[in-house]
């Protein structure tokens, strides 16, 4: 196991780490200077742009709460630089690019919920959505586009008629612009529209993976809870950067899409905190967990039903909301569980990056507009930190199979032993029986004879022969009965009963027996009442009870659910093994205790031994039936002394 352990770790983690700093660079925004605008005017006559590209910064020239051609803005006596005044929602910018001789540029832009009409030099050229002078006649749409351009006597003049009814961000075009040779410009483009593509690629993976996982280990749960979020980062990454599902999927609406991508937050919030309350049992608190299974919903309803420039305002108090709730679940698992193990400091590991991430994009977010080149650390950040939860659980489960295996195989092995012991014990009384039989007829018969003889009045030698059998055996006897004393003496050494806490052995068999369980889908419920004194007896034995009662109950149980409960009633420790399975055939109940009297699928020596066990131990078992609704197994077990709790 060890060794596993190893080669997972130093294999996969560096893959991981080596695929995250892979996306990270195909995400970079190619090399560039920034040029400020003058005036309204960029000049980039000193520029070569077959070496570097030129990010803009500044304002253009605009004219406010008007839509207008280029010759119309020409001509107005009404625009202005500067930064846009906050409430316009729609205008028209006018950018004027000053170039080296004879060049032909490329332009790479993102919109995030506007609507833009662009022209160059006077040509249209296309846009984004269709803008409008009121909510109802403009279409919001997210695009990134990129265009080759061909200067007018070295200078590229662009016309762009935008509006904005559906976001809080402000017009900020410049930050959106990147110059460049064609080479340049398309190459980021590829790697620009790859990275989603390969994102998601990688989280459907992943969610293959841990549903695979489950399928194969129910009782892990994380796994089940982690394939559900890299579902929702798939879709979520779909959603923004090159908006994936709005090419795939034409139908689909802006709003639509804008509403996915905030639903991912509280799904996301919800998906972690059952993922860690499954990894690390004990370290989240309720207070923490009622929160997040009530704010979660609501958080969703909310999303779904308000206005989209309002939800719009909410997505840095999410990212916030976000940092603190990751920060609290790190903290409280580092303080409660000192010595993580390997797959455990993996995990907190990703916890870690995502606590970063998620800060570094609340203040990236805060400074700077949605409308921005892409800087976000989140999407790599993401990635990272599903690889390696991948990488712990896949070693957790690992561990788990075998442990599950580990346990069935003893079990195996325990029956065995115990169904050689009652053969041995059988073959025993046997022969017990037949050795002891022999003597006692013998006397039985010279007794009988020498009544007769002395009654008759003959006492001939060979009736005192006789009588001095009698004494003989009688030894003989003495001797074997001393034997077997010594035999059963030593049965009783290495069968030792001791005070043995009911709760204690039902938490223990139950927890071994979960995994096996698990793979038919069968629920446990296990319901102990507090306090329960304790019984007298041997802890391997009545740990046997219980295997094999849950092993019956899981063997004619499938998608169902196995009950064990434990209570005081009169004296006796009464334990209750139910199941919703296929239970007992009216023919069979009868004889389920004799020896070799079982189904097709048990070898006849389990609830023997049960009955046996709880019977030597001084308490009583019964079995109840409903053919097809399931089977309840109670016995009982004498309370040890005169205790009054455990």
């Amino acid at each position: 196991m060890k060794q596993n352990i190893s080669r997972i770790f130093l294999i996969a983690i560096p893959i991981c780490l080596l695929l995250c700093f892979f996306l990270w660079l195909l995400k970079t925004p190619p090399e560039s200077v920034t040029v400020e605008a003058q005036n309204g005017v960029w000049d980039l006559r000193g520029i070569d742009l077959n070496r570097t590209g030129a990010k803009l910064t500044g304002q253009p020239e605009y004219v406010l709460n008007t839509l207008l051609t280029p010759d119309e803005f020409a001509v107005s006596n009404d625009a202005q630089t500067g930064a846009v005044p906050d409430g316009v929602q729609f205008l028209t910018f006018r950018f004027r690019i000053l170039l080296p001789d004879s060049s032909i540029v490329a332009l790479a832009r993102y919109a995030s919920g506007n609507a833009s009409r662009i022209y160059i030099n006077g040509r249209l050229l296309g846009g984004v959505g269709e803008p409008g002078e009121s909510r109802e006649t403009t279409e919001s749409s997210n695009r990134y586009m990129s265009f080759t351009a061909w200067p007018e006597g070295n200078v590229l003049e662009i016309v762009e008629q935008t509006s904005n009814f559906v976001h809080k961000d402000n017009f900020e075009p410049t930050l959106r612009f990147y110059v460049g040779s064609e080479r340049a410009i398309t190459d980021w483009t590829t790697r620009f529209h790859a990275f989603p593509v390969i994102e998601i690629g990688i989280y459907l993976l992943l969610f293959i993976i841990h549903l695979l996982l489950f399928l194969t280990l129910p009782s892990y749960r994380a796994n089940l809870w982690l394939a559900l979020l890299c579902l929702a980062w798939a879709l979520k990454t779909g959603v923004i950067g090159t908006k994936l599902w709005l090419t795939l999927l034409p139908w689909l609406t802006w709003e639509t899409v804008f509403r996915l991508e905030y639903l991912s937050f509280p799904v996301s919030l919800l998906l972690l905190s059952l993922t860690y309350r499954e990894l690390f049992p004990g370290t989240l608190q309720k207070a923490f967990r009622v929160f997040v299974y009530i704010a979660s919903p609501l958080a969703a309803a909310f999303i779904l039903s308000t206005d989209t420039k309002l939800l719009s305002y909410t997505g840095v108090p999410m990212i916030a909301l976000g940092v603190v709730a990751s920060a609290y679940v790190l903290v409280r698992i580092l303080w409660t569980i000192r010595k993580p193990s390997a797959e455990q400091k993996l995990v907190l590991s990703g916890l870690g990056v995502l606590v970063l991430a998620l800060a570094a994009d609340t203040l990236y977010f805060n400074t700077a507009t949605s409308s921005s080149m892409p800087g976000s650390m989140m999407e790599t950040a993401l990635i990272l930190f599903s690889l390696l939860q991948m990488t712990a659980l896949l070693h957790a489960t690992m561990r788990e199979t075998a442990e599950a295996k580990q346990a069935e195989r003893r079990m195996t092995a325990e029956n065995a032993a115990q169904a050689r012991l009652i053969r041995l014990k059988n073959d025993m009384v046997a022969m017990v029986s037949h050795e002891l039989r022999t003597p006692l007829t013998v006397m039985s018969s010279y007794a009988q004879y020498a009544v007769k003889s002395i009654q008759n009045g003959d006492f001939a030698n060979e009736s005192i022969q006789r009588l001095n059998t009698i004494p003989k055996e009688a030894n003989r006897l003495a001797d074997l009965s001393s034997t077997l004393l010594d035999v059963f003496k030593e049965l009783d050494n290495e069968r030792q009963k001791t005070p043995l806490s009911v709760s204690e052995l039902i938490e223990h068999t139950t927890s071994v027996f979960k995994p096996i369980m698990d793979r038919k889908h069968n629920r446990q419920i296990i319901n102990i009442e507090s306090e329960l004194p304790y019984v007298f007896g041997n802890e391997d034995e009545l740990t046997q009870v219980f295997f094999n009662l849950l092993s019956n109950a899981d063997t004619h149980t499938k998608n169902g659910t196995i009950s064990t409960a434990a209570e005081l009633a009169g004296g006796l420790v009464l334990v209750t093994i139910a199941d919703t399975g296929e239970g007992i055939s009216p023919e069979l109940l009868p004889h389920v205790f004799e020896k070799h009297r079982h189904d097709e699928n048990g070898t006849g020596y389990g609830l023997t031994i049960c009955k046996e066990i709880i019977e030597e131990h001084g308490g009583e078992i019964n079995i109840k039936s409903d053919q097809y609704r399931g089977t309840t197994v109670i016995f009982t077990l004498p309370v040890w002394g005169d205790q009054t709790n455990a």
